[in-house]
């Protein structure tokens, strides 16, 4: 587990993160849960690859935002709320249930993983 030295630089980039991680959430949870025009994407599974970007960031925020956990801990909290946000939509008539945008949210949050996964093996080589 890394810990965030008592530097008041460290502390300030926790602060931030911790930040834009709330505000994204927020954006996010109130776009998920209002009536949005359909939308046509020029690449298929369009939503499906905005779902794993937007999950990606949401696990960087994390990873930023709580660097003393290890990254399976909020990544699991991220996941639960992905799966929440689509149990809701499904009570929404306006929205729908997707078992592929849970598996989307998923694979943004493993894909930020193992990018971060490498960025350690590369620092240390380096």
């Amino acid at each position: 587990m890394r810990k965030c030295s008592d530097s008041p630089i460290c502390r300030t980039g926790v602060m931030v993160s911790r930040i834009l991680f709330v505000l994204a959430l927020g954006f996010a949870t109130m776009q998920m849960l209002v009536p949005q025009p359909v939308l046509e994407y020029d690449v298929p599974s369009g939503d499906k690859l905005m779902h794993a970007a937007a999950f990606f960031v949401f696990g960087m925020l994390a990873r930023f935002s709580f660097p003393e956990l290890r990254y399976i801990v909020p990544a699991a909290g991220l996941a639960l709320y992905g799966t929440v946000i689509e149990v809701v939509q499904f009570f929404l008539s306006f929205r729908s249930f997707s078992l592929l945008d849970i598996a989307a949210d998923i694979g943004g949050l493993a894909m930020f993983g193992v990018v971060a996964s490498l960025v350690r093996v590369f620092q240390k080589r380096g």
